[in-house]
């Protein structure tokens, strides 16, 4: 069905479409959970090394598909997570040069100011 034809569709028609992609979606999110539960980390690495070789998007690691927590943020990651938040960037220039001020203003932060940044917020 072309785009034109699935605008044309009332609300009420779209819904059959709608209610199947939403039992599609949660049956695939139930196997890739259970694929994630029994796949070592070792394994999605391999997988995704030979994927970037190809050019080709990475599979997500099994941390995020399970939602279990990341890598633990470092004190300077915190600080430069919160700098970057007040100083936007457009272009990879900009990210570029607030990257390197968000350096200099943490190396000019006393240790008590650092300290904050090694306990994350609530």
């Amino acid at each position: 069905m072309g785009g034109k034809a699935w605008k044309e569709l009332s609300e009420s028609q779209q819904a059959p479409y709608h209610a199947k992609f939403k039992q599609d979606m949660e049956e695939y999110r139930k196997a890739q959970k259970e694929y994630y539960e029994k796949v070592d980390e070792s394994t999605i690495r391999a997988i995704n090394k030979e994927k970037s070789k190809q050019g080709k998007r990475k599979i997500p690691t099994r941390n995020r598909v399970l939602g279990l927590p990341g890598k633990v943020l470092t004190p300077f990651i915190r600080f430069s997570m919160e700098y970057r938040k007040t100083h936007p960037t457009i272009t990879r220039e900009d990210m570029i040069n607030v990257a390197k001020a968000a350096g200099e203003a943490w190396h000019k932060l006393t240790p008590e100011q650092k300290a904050e940044y090694s306990r994350p917020k609530a």
